[in-house]
């Protein structure tokens, strides 16, 4: 069933009302507004209004999403004009959804091409079709978006992965399915070694089945209704992620991490450096499993050293890490809320 929206970004408010006009006096005109789903990142709205912008020079109108509102083409015939009101959708992924077309901000020749045609061909405007994000409609994204952004609430640390997604699914929305294979791994998995419960439910669970090898993802089925699946990742083509990539300034999500210390660390194991470190900035340290494994990297094993110097915490995270070939970078839950995820220099591509 359809459910509030709550959207936890700043509103991104009204700049421009963009009317394009394409070719000559009797060609259509086209307004378009674009819908900001949960989860998009906030400061990519000037990137794809510039962008937009140069396709349509008039500007782009940016608001919130309403829940269930799809890309959609609506038409305004006058008694001598024609006037295309576009309204697409900004999604978690940064990608722009029309009516039928996907499309990233590199994809500037093609966004351009579906105007053009939507001007020439009316909106029965023809692209080469993508699956929305997961294979859902544009309204089930955003069911699925609200419904993975509260806090787990569930304790993590210690326990075993299957007991952690038994106690889990009777709270989620939607049907949790695991396949037997994916039982299979998560019986034979290790205990989570991470506290998780103080995460949005999507970015936990991701977290909590990859050092497993496999993925959550949410998907429809051929009834045309939604599920999250636990499948191995060979099979999972498009898995939900351990928290979303920044695409802004990482000072504006997590200030601590620039603020000074004096530092000095003498030989001791990494996983007690990081131990430290987490402690005193409160974000929470997520590990990339699966490629520490394949790198053989034990973070209890590793033994690191600085030299006491002033410093950020920022600069000790990358000074330590970088000693045994690991890489770091904040990313955000799907509550906006800033974590730390660690990998190895040569990440997997999950």
């Amino acid at each position: 069933m359809p459910r509030a929206v709550g959207i936890t970004r700043a509103t991104v408010l009204l700049v421009l009302l963009l009317i394009c006009t394409a070719g000559a006096q009797a060609a259509p005109t086209i307004v378009l507004e674009l819908g900001t789903m949960p989860g998009f990142p906030v400061t990519e709205a000037q990137r794809w209004s510039q962008l937009l912008g140069e396709i349509c020079p008039s500007g782009v109108s940016i608001r919130e999403a309403r829940n269930g509102e799809q890309p959609e083409v609506a038409t305004d015939r006058g008694a001598s004009s024609v006037t295309y009101r576009v309204f697409g959708l900004l999604t978690p992924r940064n990608e722009l959804l029309l009516p039928r077309g996907q499309f990233k901000p590199t994809d500037r020749r093609a966004i351009a091409a579906w105007f053009e045609r939507l001007a020439n061909e009316g909106p029965e405007v023809s692209t080469a079709a993508k699956r929305p994000p997961y294979g859902l409609e544009a309204g089930q994204l955003l069911e699925v978006g609200d419904d993975l952004r509260p806090l787990l609430g569930v304790s993590t640390k210690g326990r075993r992965p299957r007991a952690v997604l038994e106690e889990v699914g009777a709270d989620l929305g939607f049907p949790l399915e695991v396949t037997a294979a994916a039982f299979k791994a998560l019986d034979a998995a290790d205990p989570i070694s991470e506290e998780l419960q103080d995460l949005a439910r999507g970015t936990a669970l991701a977290a909590l089945v990859r050092p497993a090898g496999l993925g959550f993802r949410p998907l429809r089925t051929p009834d045309g209704e939604i599920e999250y699946r636990i499948e191995p990742v060979t099979k999972a083509t498009d898995v939900w992620p351990v928290g979303w990539p920044l695409t802004d300034n990482r000072t504006q999500h997590a200030p601590q991490l620039f603020e000074s210390l004096t530092v000095a660390i003498d030989d001791i194991p990494l996983a007690e450096a990081l131990a430290a470190i987490q402690s005193r900035i409160k974000l929470p340290l997520l590990y990339d499993h699966s490629a520490l494994a394949r790198a053989r990297i034990d973070l209890g094993a590793k033994r690191v050293s600085l030299p006491e110097k002033r410093s950020t915490y920022s600069l000790v995270l990358q000074s330590l890490l970088v000693q045994s070939r690991l890489t770091w970078e904040v990313r955000l839950d799907d509550a906006d809320r800033p974590l730390i995820w660690i990998t190895t220099a040569r990440p997997s591509s999950r």
